[in-house]
């Protein structure tokens, strides 16, 4: 079963957009594409719990800075914080490692 992913990207830095004296944009502000996008991930679990697995993928080296990942144990979801890259990795194994007990 796929999860829902919730992104958040990063817009690009203020100093981006020129603003006129009264602040309005004078032009439209557009995000910057770098080739390493930094943002947050929302991942919710069904099956596992979100402390053990951010215990777990904080042993390997997805966790490695500048990927983050962190357990909100209240929705028993895991925000992971970094590049794309870092991102799509932790991802891929938490899909991997959040798994029905039963199967």
């Amino acid at each position: 079963m796929k999860h829902l992913v919730l992104a958040l990207v990063l817009a690009a830095p203020l100093a981006a957009c020129r603003v006129s004296a009264r602040a309005v944009p004078v032009e439209p502000c557009e995000a910057q594409h770098t080739e390493h996008a930094f943002g947050f991930d929302v991942v919710p679990l069904q099956f596992a719990s979100a402390d053990e697995l951010a215990g777990i993928l904080g042993r390997t080296t997805l966790s490695a800075p500048p990927t983050r990942v962190i357990a909100d144990h209240r929705t028993n979801s895991l925000i992971i914080q970094g590049p794309d890259e870092g991102r799509a990795a932790a991802r891929v194994l938490i899909e991997k490692l959040d798994i029905d007990p039963a199967r």
